[in-house]
């Protein structure tokens, strides 16, 4: 021990007096190296099936837990404009369209009201949201007797599940801050206020920071993708957790660079090769020449000795070509399915870019039939809760329905809209809803023009009618007919004495 103290003291001292003999020197290095790390066939397995490989991409594999990944899930989203913009055309795509119909009054008011008390649009779109970012959600409904207070999603970072034989019993944890507070004394403000929002049942196991179990009418649970054998399911997000890492990166890279460039850096050199026979100044010397640099502005000119001299280093721009984000923007774009959207090159061969585009749509259905599963069982709990039912003991329940119009450009949703009206499919009141307008509040801006209206707008034929192809085929048919007998007889070239074929003809 005396040996290694000296001669540490002896480093110090000559470090201090400049007198360094150049064994004793040692360059630093950037990154620490493991002499007795070997890579042969041996580790193989524990490299690439273990994930004990040091790599960006096995950083996620093995070395973070469940709530880790939903916290980096969702900062990534906040964090990357890029993937915040997939998330968001993805969830609108789902969201938009919602509908719900009844042939019975009752039902469309009950459902109507209930979906505006709540806001079930709201919780279709933080569904959407969940769904693509975390992979699973759990809906929550606040009872108060047979009432509905509130419909919510819950944090799945608080969820546990205990699944048996295919049914899941989902525990609920209290928020450390929650907890905290339910312990604070008798009268406090804040817990008389949770004590009136937490189920009373709830605030003991609380207080004591235990779980509960939530009952079935409170909690249900939908997930993106999950093996059965699986606890949780994935977030979607996880296979390009490494792209994601990478981008944010390249970004971080150019930030740091742009503030360099800002600041730039004065790279201040004491002494050189003629000095001491090329030997490392002392540090009293360098703490000398940082002490007039160090405040500039006192002095527009610094003295220094002849062997010192300052060099303003600015960074290479060049790192800001865009070549090094392609690549991971590229996988990133394949991941989500939008590639073909915004990539021409994807466009270019059609069957390529209609498998890829198909696969996004494909998503979208798919994320759409879980959210319309979800809400047909809250209206089921709430319509046998309330004892809504036929004379028949069936619950009263609407149809739902996401409409496709938003995959339609404006010129296949107007095509559309003018096929199915003008073939008798769909009410001059729908057909009106798709562009916007309300049909009664205009009809109801001027008197008398539900009579104009019903004089130039005229349905085919009743419902009750054949509505094979066929007889649209024979009513476009008998319609273009029509026209070109009335365009001849104001021409005054029609034959009194001719009929239909002989029109055809002329």
């Amino acid at each position: 021990m005396s040996t290694i103290t000296e001669e540490k003291e002896n480093n110090e001292e000559q470090r201090n007096t400049g007198e360094v003999d150049e064994e004793s020197i040692k360059m630093a290095k950037s990154s620490a190296f493991n002499q007795y790390y070997t890579s042969d066939n041996s580790n193989l397995f524990d490299e690439f099936v273990e994930g004990t490989k040091p790599s960006l991409r096995n950083l996620f594999n093995k070395k973070i837990k469940r709530e880790d990944k939903l916290r980096i899930s969702r900062n990534f989203v906040w964090n990357l404009g890029l993937l915040y913009r997939i998330i968001k055309i993805k969830t609108d795509y789902i969201s938009s369209g919602f509908e719900i119909y009844s042939d019975d009054e009752d039902v469309m008011e009950f459902y109507s009201e209930l979906n505006e008390q709540v806001d079930i649009q709201r919780y279709i779109e933080n569904a959407a949201f969940e769904h693509e970012v975390i992979g699973e959600w759990y809906p929550y409904l606040s009872w108060s007797g047979d009432d509905l207070n509130k419909l919510t999603i819950l944090d799945p970072k608080q969820i546990d599940i205990k699944s048996i034989f295919g049914e899941d019993v989902i525990e609920l944890s209290p928020p450390k801050e929650v907890r905290n507070i339910l312990n604070r004394r008798d009268g406090d403000p804040v817990k008389d206020r949770l004590q009136k929002i937490i189920p009373r049942r709830y605030l003991e196991d609380w207080k004591s920071g235990r779980s509960v179990v939530l009952e079935e009418d409170e909690v249900f649970r939908y997930f993106n993708t999950k093996a059965y054998h699986e606890k949780y399911a994935h977030t979607p997000i996880e296979p390009i957790f490494d792209d994601l890492a990478l981008l944010s990166m390249h970004k971080e890279s150019d930030y740091s660079i742009s503030y360099k460039i800002k600041k730039a850096i004065l790279q201040v050199k004491v002494g050189d090769e003629n000095y001491k026979d090329g030997k490392p100044v002392s540090e009293d010397t360098i703490d000398s020449a940082m002490e007039m640099f160090r405040n500039p502005s006192e002095s527009m000119e610094v003295f220094t000795q002849w062997f010192m001299n300052a060099d303003w280093i600015i960074p290479d721009p060049a790192v800001y070509a865009p070549e090094k984000y392609r690549p991971v923007i590229r996988n990133i774009l394949q991941w989500s399915g939008l590639e073909v959207m915004v990539n021409t090159e994807s466009r270019s061969t059609t069957g390529d870019g209609q498998v890829k585009a198909e696969g996004f749509y494909r998503d979208v259905q798919s994320a759409r039939r879980t959210i319309k599963k979800s809400i047909e069982d809250i209206y089921e709990t709430i319509a046998r809760k309330k004892g809504f039912t036929t004379y028949g003991n069936n619950l009263k329940l609407p149809e739902i329905e996401f409409s496709n119009d938003v995959f339609m450009s404006n010129d296949e949703l107007l095509e559309t809209v003018q096929y199915l009206y003008k073939h008798g499919l769909i009410s001059p009141d729908t057909a009106l809803e798709k562009f916007g307008i309300n049909f009664n509040r205009e009809v109801k801006k001027k008197e008398g023009k539900m009579d104009t209206y019903r004089e130039y707008i005229k349905v085919p034929f009743e419902p009750s009618q054949d509505g094979s192809m066929r007889s649209f085929d024979r009513l476009d048919k008998k319609h273009e007919q029509e026209k070109e007998l009335l365009e001849l007889e104001r021409t005054g070239f029609a034959d009194e004495g001719g009929n239909e074929d002989n029109n055809d003809e002329e």
